[in-house]
């Protein structure tokens, strides 16, 4: 069976449960952004894998925050980070370690 969840080390330090994308994950993405036959665009692919195909990002033992797609005054500041607060540097590792994790076809046909 193929890995589906692996711990990553980010350049920043921190630490992150990650899993491959799902075919449900392109479900919970609003009606607009699911046109039948058409790609998902970079940014909106890139939002689904920082907010759910990971965990808590582990800064320390007792400093964990989930990753959110909410403004910076909207978000809790003792349980999430939002998507522009973390570093480019650790969203592109995210982003990389997910889809060499996710099938090649994850996305769902028309």
């Amino acid at each position: 069976m193929q890995q589906t969840r692996k711990l990553i080390d980010l350049p920043s330090g921190a630490r992150v449960k990650i899993r491959a994308i799902s075919w449900f994950d392109f479900h919970s993405l609003p009606a607009e952004l699911r046109k039948d036959g058409e790609a998902i665009d970079g940014i909106v692919m890139t939002r689904l894998i920082l907010t759910r195909c990971t965990g808590k990002v582990r800064f320390s033992e007792t400093d964990k925050r989930q990753i959110v797609d909410k403004h910076f005054d909207e978000a809790d500041d003792l349980t999430e980070i939002t998507i522009d607060e973390l570093s480019q540097q650790d969203a592109e590792k995210i982003v990389t370690e997910v889809m060499a994790l996710s099938p090649e076809k994850s996305e769902p046909k028309a």
